[in-house]
């Protein structure tokens, strides 16, 4: 069955009018008096009975018109379904990751946009400073900073955290537990810096920062949270540091 005739059908049947289904539809009356013709023809009966005060339908196009809309809601259905997967995103996704980002936090995150968008595909790609090089052959890009770099792409603020000192339980009762600043000179430091910033400055709650001299530097923070995990969890003292 042609859906347009169908269409054309419904219209009729719907307005009780050749002149109003065509005005609906954007047809003339001759186009839509031959698309039932040609119904009409392919049904073998009559459908629509033409009188001086307007269109009844026969008792076949009572059945057909009850039976036809439910055929143009499926088709209709049909194409936004058809429309809604030509719509969904696929192909493969360019992420670029910092160096050092907790599998905990990835691994989540990664099955959550594999879910909703199971036709999507994934190039990971990790770099100590995401935002230095941007952005060649990436399609979306994460980083650590107090703020977005300019360019000519679209930046989010994801979340903001703050950043603080810690230390196992174990290296605290050897080294004994800071209370001033001051104190911290007398500590093994270990240091994530974010690009841009300056390694030898530690940051304060209150604003502005405080010069340290750290053993180690990494912009791998993941590094340093495992650090401080293993030594908790082992039986000797392998601690050496004070992180941030």
């Amino acid at each position: 069955m042609d859906l347009e005739e169908l269409r054309a059908f419904l219209a009729v049947a719907d307005s009780g009018s050749f002149l109003t289904a065509a005005k609906s539809l954007r047809l003339s009356r001759a186009t839509l008096r031959r698309r039932i013709d040609q119904l009409e023809a392919r049904a073998g009966v009559l459908l629509v009975d033409r009188t001086r005060v307007g269109v009844m339908l026969t008792e076949a196009g009572r059945v057909l018109a009850t039976r036809g809309r439910l055929m143009v809601q499926e088709a209709n259905a049909l194409i936004a379904s058809v429309r809604e997967v030509g719509n969904e995103p696929s192909g493969v996704l360019r992420v670029l990751l910092p160096i050092g980002l907790p599998p905990h936090i990835l691994t989540p995150m990664h099955a959550y946009v594999h879910q909703r968008y199971p036709r999507l595909s994934f190039l990971l790609q990790f770099s100590d400073d995401p935002a230095g090089g941007l952005i060649e052959d990436v399609d979306l890009a994460f980083h650590f900073g107090d703020s977005s770099p300019s360019g000519a792409w679209v930046s989010k603020e994801l979340v903001r955290s703050r950043v603080w000192p810690v230390a196992s339980r174990e290296y605290l009762k050897r080294k004994g537990t800071p209370r001033t600043l001051e104190d911290l000179k007398d500590h093994d430091l270990m240091t994530w810096v974010s690009p841009g910033d300056d390694p030898k400055l530690w940051p304060l709650l209150r604003g502005g920062s405080y010069p340290v001299s750290a053993m180690t530097v990494t912009r791998h923070i993941h590094l340093i949270r495992q650090k401080r995990i293993q030594a908790e969890n082992m039986a000797a003292p392998v601690a050496h540091d004070l992180a941030v």
